[in-house]
C-alpha cells in the first residue's frame, strides 16, 4: 500500500507542475525506423451489452465532427479520442478504504481511451476536460486513491501512435438528465475541440466491464524485439538492456490479482566529459500499445538497486526498472527520452521472457 500511496503521490506533484506551467509538452519522439532501437482484437462491446465488433478493428474517428456519444472516438489535431463508458457510483472501492462523495451526491465516472496521432510525445492531463450536468459545472474529484474498474490513470509523456487510460471523477446529483464532457487541447483557453454527450440511460451498470478496445488490437512489429545484451548507444549515454523477469511476489510487495511484475536490468554508462545523473522516469513503458507507471520499490532484486542515480564520466551504474502488467500481456516497449533530447528504444515479448525462464528450469 505504501507503494502505491508514494507512486499516486510523485504522480499528483507531476501534474499539478504540469497543468500549472503548461498545457502539453512536445518532445520529438525517436525515429520509427529502427535507426535507435536495439533490433539488428479483441472485441469491444458496449455498456448495454449490445452490439460486438470482432478481431482487431477499430471504430472510425468521427474527422469532421466534434461532437460524440459513448462509444465514438473523435479525432482532433493531436488526440483521438473515445468515451468508453460512463458509470454513476455512490462509492470507490479499491486497495484502499471505500471513498465516499459528498452527501447527496454520486460520483460520475468518465471512463477514457486515448491514442496519440501526433509525431512527437504528448501529454492529456484532466484539466484538458470539463464536465458538465444538466448545464451545470462539475467539480472534479482529484484526489482518489483508488481506481474504478482497476484503470490507472497514466497521463504522463505518450508516444506517437500509443495509447493510454484515464478516468475523469466528478461528483454530481443523483439524477440528471444529461451530461456533457468537453476537451479542450490548450487548458488556457476555451475553446472546445470535442464534446461527448451522455443520457442518463446510457451509464453503464455498476458491474460492467469493458473488452477489447475502441481502437482496436494494437499492431506490435515483432521486428523490434531486443535480444538481451543489446547496447544502445545516444549523445550521452550508452544503455545496455541485460535481463528482465517476471514476478508475482518481490520481497515484500505482491502484484495485484491478475497481474504480475517485470523488472528490467539496465547498465548506462556515461559517455560525456562530465558527470551526469541518470533517471529511470525518463523511461516510457507501455504493454501492448498502452502506457504504463512505474512500480516504486524500495529493495534490490536480484541484486540490483534502483538505476536511478550519479554517473561520473566514462563510469558505469547498473540497476532496475519496475512495472506491473496484466498476466495476458503480449509485448512490452521501452522508450528512452532525456531533456537533453538522447534517446533509445527497447521491446520484449512475453514469449521471449517465458522461453528465458523455461530453460533456466
Amino acid at each position: 500500500m505504501k507503494r502505491r500511496f508514494v507512486n499516486f503521490m510523485l504522480a499528483a506533484v507531476i501534474l499539478v507542475f504540469a497543468a500549472v506551467f503548461t498545457g502539453c509538452f512536445f518532445v520529438t519522439e525517436p525515429p520509427d525506423d529502427g535507426s535507435q532501437t536495439g533490433t539488428p482484437s479483441e472485441g469491444t462491446q458496449t455498456p448495454s451489452g449490445g452490439s460486438q465488433t470482432t478481431g482487431g478493428s477499430e471504430n472510425t474517428p468521427q474527422q469532421d465532427k466534434k461532437e460524440g456519444v459513448v462509444g465514438d472516438i473523435i479525432k482532433t489535431s493531436d488526440w483521438d479520442i473515445s468515451l468508453v463508458y460512463v458509470k454513476s457510483l455512490s462509492e470507490i472501492t479499491g486497495k484502499y478504504s471505500a471513498e465516499l462523495p459528498s452527501e447527496g451526491k454520486e460520483f460520475l465516472v468518465f471512463f477514457m481511451e486515448c491514442k496519440n496521432n501526433q509525431k512527437h510525445i504528448s501529454t492529456l492531463y484532466s484539466a484538458n476536460f470539463d464536465a458538465y450536468v444538466d448545464g451545470l459545472a462539475l467539480t472534479k474529484s482529484d484526489i482518489i486513491l483508488n481506481h474504478p474498474d482497476d484503470w490507472e490513470n497514466t497521463s504522463f509523456g505518450t508516444h506517437c501512435d500509443r495509447r493510454l487510460r484515464m478516468t475523469l471523477i466528478y461528483e454530481a446529483p443523483v439524477e440528471w438528465e444529461k451530461a456533457e464532457l468537453a476537451y479542450k487541447g490548450n487548458i488556457f483557453l476555451s475553446n472546445v475541440d470535442a464534446k461527448f454527450s451522455v443520457g442518463f440511460e446510457d451509464l453503464a451498470a455498476d458491474d460492467y466491464k469493458q473488452q477489447g478496445s475502441p481502437f482496436g488490437e494494437y499492431a506490435f512489429d515483432e521486428q523490434k524485439i531486443t535480444e538481451f545484451g543489446t547496447a544502445v548507444e545516444n549523445r550521452l549515454w550508452k544503455i545496455k538492456l541485460l535481463n528482465a523477469r517476471e514476478y508475482t511476489e518481490l520481497n515484500y510487495s505482491s502484484a495485484e490479482k491478475g497481474k504480475k511484475f517485470v523488472a528490467f536490468f539496465f547498465e548506462v554508462e556515461n559517455k560525456s566529459s562530465e558527470s551526469q545523473h541518470f533517471n529511470i522516469y525518463d523511461f516510457n513503458f507501455y504493454c501492448d500499445g498502452y502506457s504504463l507507471l512505474q512500480e516504486l520499490h524500495l529493495s534490490n532484486i536480484e541484486g540490483y538497486e534502483d538505476l536511478s542515480g550519479d554517473v561520473i564520466s566514462g563510469a558505469k551504474r547498473e540497476g532496475f526498472v519496475l512495472i506491473e502488467v496484466d498476466e495476458s500481456y503480449k509485448n512490452i516497449e521501452i522508450f528512452y527520452d532525456d531533456i537533453s533530447d538522447s534517446k533509445a528504444c527497447f521491446a520484449v515479448s512475453a514469449e521471449m521472457l517465458h522461453t528465458q525462464e523455461n530453460n533456466e528450469d
